[in-house]
């Protein structure tokens, strides 16, 4: 059920038509980054400052904005709902529940696709029952402890639409759901599943489940997934075995094709517009890995010297990385030719995901695909 939201913050984020350009001016780049506790702040990409602030006591973590800019929205896991952000209307919100724990968003066309964690612990399933998860392989500390023997929920992927506010549809998935992304011909998503170690893939109409991935063998807690730009293939983040692994697909055959050793619990990744660079975050190592594609090899190692860094993106001119760390309370710029450090902005509130206006690629978006 959705409703008028209210900001908190009475008309103090307002964002116009100008603000967001048109045609006959320069685009103006902004970055949109949630923070659990703070809401949205807009980066003004020009001047490396936060112009603007949503304010959002609902923990918002994934974040996704239309092509045309129009609409942002959040996924907010302290009230089971996403907000649907008219920037272009007096920022009027629709406020919609789709079920507990959502968490990411991918944004496609008019359609909204959030996945949502029933039986989310923050932490992978035990192999033995009396093998406990150690703390500090707990990513999200508010989440409190469960009981082991409680059966396990199957995550929701729901996809709304996000100009009547309606859920269009209701896909079954794994057991706690994280990463979406959409196959290449862009019938169905492939998504992964942390606490039973799959990929799976759904067509988008049906709903039903077309293939699933079991990547026990390769590692544990499968976390961010990615489309290369080029060739018919993925990449996936394993977050509790330290590697990401590729997936090649074809003819509706998918199979592990490499596995790559990362720096400590990796979970954002992108690749470069042009498909030759793999980035990946290793929250714990508090690095960013570059990878060739080509050779399989590492070409860069970043040392970010910040905490719980999950999720990135170019800006879009290109000439940018920007990442978001919420064990620190920073937001980082590097440079996206030399990796050097441009820009540390601090922001309070445990920074979660950033998206840029115009779209551009990252760990939670992409352009619209061509």
């Amino acid at each position: 059920m959705h409703k008028l939201f209210k900001l908190h913050f009475h008309l103090f984020f307002i964002i116009s038509l100008t603000l967001l350009g048109c045609a006959d001016n320069k685009q103006e780049e902004l970055a949109f980054v949630t923070t659990e506790k703070g809401g949205v702040s807009i980066i003004n990409l020009e001047t490396y400052e936060v112009s603007q602030q949503l304010e959002n006591k609902d923990k918002p973590r994934g974040v996704g904005i239309t092509r045309d800019g129009r609409y942002l929205v959040t996924a907010n896991k302290g009230s089971a709902s996403i907000n649907l952000i008219d920037l272009k209307s007096d920022n009027q919100n629709r406020q919609l529940e789709v079920g507990e724990n959502p968490e990411f968003i991918r944004v496609y066309g008019d359609h909204v696709f959030v996945s949502t964690e029933p039986s989310s612990k923050g932490k992978p399933m035990p192999e033995k029952k009396h093998d406990p998860v150690k703390k500090e392989d707990d990513d999200d500390d508010d989440d409190e402890d469960e009981d082991e023997d409680e059966e396990e929920e199957p995550a929701r992927i729901k996809v709304v639409n996000i100009t009547n506010g309606k859920i269009i549809q209701d896909i079954e998935a794994g057991i706690e759901t994280e990463g979406i992304e959409f196959t290449h011909d862009r019938q169905a998503i492939i998504v992964t599943n942390e606490n039973d170690s799959t990929v799976s893939v759904h067509d988008i109409k049906s709903g039903d489940q077309l293939a699933s991935i079991d990547l026990k063998q390769h590692g544990k807690r499968p976390r961010g997934i990615k489309r290369s730009p080029v060739g018919n293939f993925y990449a996936v983040t394993m977050e509790h075995s330290d590697n990401v692994v590729l997936i090649a697909n074809d003819r509706n055959n998918y199979s592990v094709v490499e596995s790559i050793p990362t720096g400590k619990n990796p979970y954002g990744l992108m690749f470069s517009e042009d498909g030759e660079r793999l980035y990946v975050l290793a929250s714990k190592s508090q690095q960013m890995l570059v990878y060739d594609i080509a050779s399989r090899e590492e070409f860069r190692t970043v040392d970010l010297n910040a905490r719980r860094c999950w999720h990135m993106s170019f800006s879009p001119s290109g000439e940018d990385i920007l990442i978001a760390c919420g064990g620190s309370d920073e937001f980082l710029i590097l440079d996206a030719m030399t990796y050097t450090e441009k820009k540390r902005l601090d922001m309070p509130g445990k920074p979660w995901g950033v998206v840029t206006y115009p779209k551009t690629y990252g760990s939670l978006d992409e352009p619209v695909y061509k």
